[in-house]
């Protein structure tokens, strides 16, 4: 049997409801009426348990998420990963201050945009 595991991303606050701030959770909870009368919405730290309990219990799967699952990493598509990584790879600058700043953004987020593409072997 698949399974799948959606996540729709919102903030709690009530005046986030019906914005482009919460249209993930929105469009979710809309989904799982529809289609999934056992649908339960959990709170991100529940939320966290059911997954790494789930990824824990499947080695094949700990193993792919292994490299970003403990970590703050920003995951993104390959779309939007290769136009960074590009940028990095070609950075060419005599400035000293454009070459610091560069340093920076590559030190402090570079190093954790992932592409979960590769993760996944898509």
């Amino acid at each position: 049997m698949l399974k799948l595991c959606f996540i729709g991303l919102g903030n709690p606050e009530s005046k986030y409801n019906s914005t482009r701030h919460n249209i993930g959770k929105e469009w979710l909870l809309n989904l799982s009426k529809s289609y999934c009368s056992d649908f339960v919405p959990k709170t991100s730290i529940e939320a966290a348990k059911k997954i790494e309990k789930y990824i824990d219990s499947i080695p094949e799967i700990k193993n792919k998420f292994l490299n970003i699952y403990s970590k703050k990493y920003i995951i993104l598509t390959a779309k939007q990963y290769e136009p960074i990584l590009k940028y990095v790879n070609e950075f060419s600058s005599e400035n000293q201050d454009k070459q610091k700043e560069f340093l920076v953004f590559k030190e402090k987020w570079f190093d954790k945009y992932y592409n979960i593409e590769k993760v996944f072997d898509l």
